[in-house]
């Protein structure tokens, strides 16, 4: 099924390209050959020459809306009239991922392979979700920042491979002021009730305790542990443990008397 999941991710990203071409020409009230040449620049329908006959521009959408049409049908049939969950089937959904019951799925969604959602997740949003990701019951993911200038604006959530997302998680997009972006790494560990905030940076190997707030927009390094109902409003350095309201920087293991639950004891400062 990989190779059908890829030739779906292309035609994807094809009709994806398309619309995006087609909307900056109407905007620019040019729709005559021009419009065709932008066109087929942005969705790469040419090599070397930007000319293309409105037959093939129709001829390959709608090939690619065939394919994307046949393939989230079957992803529909497999998943919502059995698990009683709810999700567009202009959602790109990998074949592997499992959705348990009562779960929602937006149409600009990306589930990648042995994404694990156990149910009453909440995904919406510009949201692309990497592999063998495990998301716990209650979390919701890519809604709306919580932030007042926002304004519809298409910004993005983006969040890596193998990290387990618990139960009352959320986490929102970017903003336009603030780089239109939120970012979480790989093998993170987001525990109960914890928040990302709009356009935050979190890196890899990240554990963020119970009930922590990332206020964004900040940046979490690599391998740090943000302490239970802490309060971040500042960077985080890599390797570092911050714990209070606003969160600081403490010692752990053999610098200091602090040990956090939730980590390896074998894990210490450098």
């Amino acid at each position: 099924m990989d190779g059908e999941y890829k030739k779906t991710l292309g035609a994807y990203n094809f009709i994806k390209s398309l619309r995006f071409a087609t909307n900056i020409a109407a905007q620019k009230n040019r729709l005559n050959f021009e419009a065709q040449i932008e066109i087929s620049k942005y969705a790469k329908l040419s090599k070397k020459s930007s000319k293309i006959s409105v037959e093939k521009m129709m001829k390959d959408f709608y090939e690619n809306a065939s394919i994307l049409s046949y393939f989230n049908e079957i992803i529909y049939e497999k998943y919502n009239e059995k698990s009683e969950s709810i999700f567009s089937k202009n959602a790109l959904i990998h074949p592997s991922v499992k959705i348990g019951p009562f779960c929602y799925i937006g149409p600009n969604v990306e589930l990648q392979q042995d994404v694990v959602l156990i149910s009453n997740v909440h995904i919406e949003g510009n949201t692309k979700i990497g592999k063998k990701n495990k998301i716990y019951s209650f979390a919701s993911i890519g809604s709306d920042p919580q932030d007042l200038k926002f304004n519809g604006e298409k910004t993005k959530l983006e969040i890596g491979d193998n990290n387990k997302i618990r139960e009352y998680v959320t986490i929102n997009p970017g903003t336009e002021g603030g780089g239109g972006r939120t970012v979480i790494g790989n093998n993170c560990l987001l525990m109960i009730s914890s928040h990302v905030a709009h356009d935050c940076n979190i890196g890899n190997d990240v554990v963020i305790g119970s009930g922590a707030q990332i206020l964004g927009p900040v940046m979490i390094g690599d391998k740090s542990r943000i302490a239970a109902n802490a309060v971040v409003v500042n960077d985080v350095k890599e390797n570092a443990t911050v714990i209070g309201v606003p969160a600081k920087e403490v010692k752990v293991g053999n610098k200091g008397t602090f040990k956090p639950y939730g980590v390896d004891e074998k894990v210490k400062d450098e």
